[in-house]
């Protein structure tokens, strides 16, 4: 064994037998997609299903949309029919009193025993004046033939039936159960058991699993992983154009009727929930996620605004993105965004106006850090601890996706001294001060060797290196946080 893989080892297991590893990133699928190709809006709603080697995407208003790309999901998607060509069938047009296609509202789909099944919703918007109804095909591409009602709401009652989705339970990797969730506004999430016909089981309750006393919450999803259920749902506003404050939250349980926990042990009923994802940069109001398990991998769809573009409240678009889990078990979103439930700062070169990289989204330690386009992703994600009295006005910085701490590597003084990430430690190798150069730059001062973080050699190509370097005033020792 070599002398730096010594080094390593022996730092990595002090560092977790006194830290504990439930941070560190263990699942990291490679997909990182947002920007898609093909007919991805406007839409609202997207629910994802895959036959074959082709994806499907159903989604709100005009009958369900049926979305198509056998390229994988970046695409290129197109509409290639509806659940309901002719319209929404005269049952929930009835109920509702209503023809306007756009109170057709969110689609679930999923496959049971080579049926598929589409469950979908009706609302009068703004109102408990709703119903969700089942719709199945031997076809994905259909035809489909609609099964009628399988729940209604009205005023005065505790949830409203909108925005269903299907979840299972699970038993040694199998699906055994089905359960229809469902809930909007109100009194928040509930779920039921489902039987054979795609309706509800004969007696059997309805649970109430999530609630916002003071805010909106909907769109729920549930998956199964590693003994767990994980439940995401929206919170706040959706449909407002760039001005949605939609987001997406998540609790998990170890029974599939909760109770759903979020990382902080707050009951989801009583408003908890983790941040996954919210609005960032010209992205608003990112949510009404389907989450599901494509093979092993977990991806996520969800509709978004874009602010320079999509102004009313039907213009939304889609993105689809995978998660990585801790090894304690917890989902963490690939992909860009700069609001992940947390405090993650892009840190920006004055000279290069490139971003700090965990390149290559490297997770083991030892990890190279280099410079790379902004791009919003978790690898130029960096939590910045706050630089008080506690550690002498010392602050540690942490990379977002690989949970590794920016470190002067193997402790070397001279120079060019190589920047990594490492196992967070609380050494003075991973504390910095950060010293204000104006204008809001600042140089990056490690303490070890008391050298400032380089973009060496002045380069501004992406992959750019950075070193400890002698501090200076120079641009390419400026770096601003934000």
């Amino acid at each position: 064994m070599s002398t730096i893989r010594r080094r390593l080892t022996a730092r990595l297991r002090a560092v977790v037998l006194a830290l504990g590893v439930g941070a560190l990133l263990t699942t990291v699928p490679t997909a990182a997609r947002a920007d898609l190709a093909g007919d991805v809006g406007p839409m609202h709603d997207p629910t994802i299903a895959r036959s074959g080697d082709c994806y499907y995407v159903v989604s709100s208003l005009d009958g369900f949309p049926i979305r198509r790309s056998c390229t994988g999901l970046d695409g290129p998607w197109s509409v290639i029919g509806k659940v309901f060509p002719d319209g929404s069938p005269s049952w929930l047009k009835s109920y509702l009193n209503t023809t306007d296609p756009k109170f057709e509202w969110a689609p679930s789909i999923d496959q049971v025993n080579g049926v598929w099944r589409v469950y979908y919703a009706g609302t009068t918007y703004g109102s408990q004046t709703s119903a969700i109804g089942l719709a199945t095909a031997t076809n994905i591409e259909g035809p489909w033939t609609d099964q009628g009602e399988v729940l209604r709401s009205r005023a005065r009652m505790a949830y409203n039936a909108i925005d269903p989705d299907t979840a299972w339970t699970v038993v040694n990797g199998k699906r055994v159960t089905p359960y229809l969730v469902w809930g909007s506004w109100w009194t928040g999430l509930y779920i039921r058991q489902l039987g054979t016909d795609g309706k509800f089981a004969p007696n059997t309750p309805e649970v109430h699993i999530a609630s916002r006393p003071n805010g909106a919450i909907e769109a729920a999803s549930i998956v199964h992983r590693d003994g767990y259920y994980h439940l995401f749902a929206s919170f706040d506003i959706c449909c407002k154009g760039a001005n949605s404050s939609y987001r997406v939250m998540y609790g998990r349980s170890r029974s599939i009727t909760g109770p759903y926990l979020d990382r902080n042990g707050v009951d989801m009923l009583d408003g908890g929930g983790t941040q996954l994802i919210a609005s960032y940069g010209n992205v608003r109001g990112p949510g009404h996620q389907d989450v599901f398990d494509d093979n092993g991998t977990f991806r996520i769809v969800h509709h978004y605004y874009d602010s320079t573009r999509d102004t009313g409240p039907f213009d939304a678009h889609m993105q689809i993105r995978d998660l990585a889990w801790t090894s304690d078990g917890w989902p963490q979103l690939l992909g860009p965004s700069t609001e992940l439930g947390g405090t993650g700062k892009a840190i920006v070169n004055q000279h290069s106006r490139l971003c700090l990289d965990d390149w290559e989204w490297n997770t083991t330690p030892g990890a190279t850090v280099r410079m790379y386009t902004c791009n919003g992703s978790n690898a130029q994600q960096w939590h910045v601890s706050n630089p008080g009295a506690s550690n002498n006005g010392y602050a540690t910085i942490v990379n977002r996706h690989s949970g590794l701490c920016l470190d002067n590597w193997e402790g070397d003084t001279t120079p060019g001294a190589p920047v990594a990430q490492y196992t967070c430690n609380r050494l003075h190798t991973q504390d910095h001060r950060l010293e204000d150069v104006g204008d809001g730059w600042f140089r990056i001062r490690n303490r070890h060797n008391n050298l400032c973080l380089d973009n060496w050699e002045w380069n501004t190509s992406p992959g750019a290196e950075v070193r400890w370097h002698t501090c200076n005033d120079h641009a390419v020792q400026r770096w601003r946080i934000s």
